[in-house]
């Protein structure tokens, strides 16, 4: 059974040539041609913003295809377009650089890149950041300003051209009503799951690693052992580009972090209720804990992961305080686990656990399957929850109500 997202129906404002797609008629159409860019995304321009794109790619040293179309729903991660460009390249099986958007509004931007000709994902970002404080004037600006950032080795862009891409007419949005509310979360569900797992992460762990001996038994030699991070240390380097180190995951919560203090600066003087202003302020610290121990030693992946997901907790609570912030179980860097896995804790009682949109796909595609794995005794990879230590315990506050309080306790306990 197909668990990909269901193709929808054509949309009236959509030119006939516009793909109405799953994830696979998608990877076809961007076959056929790399740039695909529908009615919606084109800021009243649309042939011209995709004349544009390709006279941009057209000489490339790697493969590129841009993607900035209508979401058709079924992606839960809160990074859909981060996970679609990796569906895509799964698709494809071409390397070079994926770039996707599903919102012409805000333009955030998804992009994954592959092979040894792409610049890395991770210096395209320190240069071209998609989530940083300053919006992008639309997708296809944001787009275009990626893609040159990437045919320039990585390198900054030229003034002027930074600012065509900012504010040039074919590049500025014009308006656009397209909005997608994803629902999150909610407090007393993870209550339960708390309760549950208090007295029986034994029996979660068993059921997890039973999910996962079962990707690898049928898909040997796939992404399981191949898309993941491999080690907690500076010196291991992580298998693919979209597996992050240490230091890929510290600096996303750094970057995070500023633009959270930021929006603190900003914020009415009216505040939280008392409860939520606790918890936000002990996710800010606990963060802040982890980055500033981890300036003093050797950065570590589940600590700067950690500092990441709090940070995320916090900006949740600042934005929204009635839908707490979940990170994915099976893998926190996926972000938001806002589909559910069924785990048994007892004989009849199942608790859902928090996945993001590709390890619930994963159920049923092994293919996609990325657990957040790491080294432990004898250097052998294993699933971070095997561990003994406060993200194995708490799934990186996917299974816990106050991370930011355990991490600091547990912060205080081994000094």
């Amino acid at each position: 059974m197909n668990s990909g997202p269901p193709a929808p129906q054509p949309r009236d404002d959509e030119p006939l040539d516009a793909p109405t797609w799953s994830v696979e008629g998608l990877a076809a159409a961007l076959r056929e041609d790399p740039v695909i860019v529908q009615e919606i995304m084109g800021n009243g321009q649309r042939d011209a913003v995709d004349d544009a794109l390709t006279e941009l790619i057209d000489g490339a040293d790697f493969p590129v295809y841009v993607a900035l179309v209508q979401s058709p729903g079924g992606f839960a991660d809160d990074r859909p377009e981060d996970e679609l460009a990796s569906l895509l390249h799964a698709e494809i099986g071409e390397d070079g650089l994926y770039v996707v958007s599903l919102n012409p509004d805000f333009g955030h931007l998804g992009w994954q890149t592959y092979g040894a000709e792409a610049p890395g994902k991770w210096d395209i970002y320190d240069v071209n950041a998609p989530y940083a404080d300053d919006a992008s004037p639309s997708a296809a600006g944001a787009a275009a300003e990626l893609v040159a950032t990437a045919l320039n080795d990585a390198e900054p862009l030229p003034d002027d051209q930074l600012a065509e891409y900012r504010t040039g007419d074919l590049w500025v949005n014009r308006g656009s009503t397209l909005s997608e509310d994803i629902s999150a979360p909610t407090e007393g569900t993870y209550a339960v799951v708390a309760t549950g797992l208090g007295v029986g992460v034994a029996i979660v762990a068993w059921f997890v690693l039973r999910t996962i001996a079962r990707w690898r038994e049928l898909a040997p030699g796939t992404a399981v052992a191949r898309g993941i991070p491999t080690g907690t240390r500076p010196d291991t380097v992580a298998d693919t580009p979209a597996a992050p180190t240490a230091q890929d995951a510290r600096r996303r919560a750094e970057k995070e972090l500023s633009v959270l203090d930021r929006a603190l600066l900003r914020r009415s003087a009216t505040g939280l209720d008392p409860t939520d202003e606790q918890r936000l302020d002990g996710s800010r610290t606990a963060a802040r804990t982890l980055l500033d121990t981890g300036e003093e030693r050797d950065a570590d992946l589940l600590e700067s992961l950690g500092a990441l997901v709090l940070v995320r907790t916090a900006q949740r609570l600042l934005d929204q305080p009635s839908a707490a912030y979940r990170p994915c179980f099976f893998n926190p860097w996926h972000g938001e686990g806002t589909a559910r896995v069924a785990a048994p804790v007892g004989t009849g009682d199942e608790v859902d656990l928090p996945a993001c949109g590709r390890c619930r796909r994963a159920q049923s595609r092994p293919e996609l399957a990325d657990p957040l794995v790491v080294r432990g005794r004898l250097r052998r990879l294993r699933p971070y929850w095997e561990g003994d230590d406060v993200w194995a315990r708490t799934g990186f506050g996917a299974i816990s109500d106050d991370l930011w309080r355990t991490v600091l306790e547990d912060r205080r306990a081994t000094r």
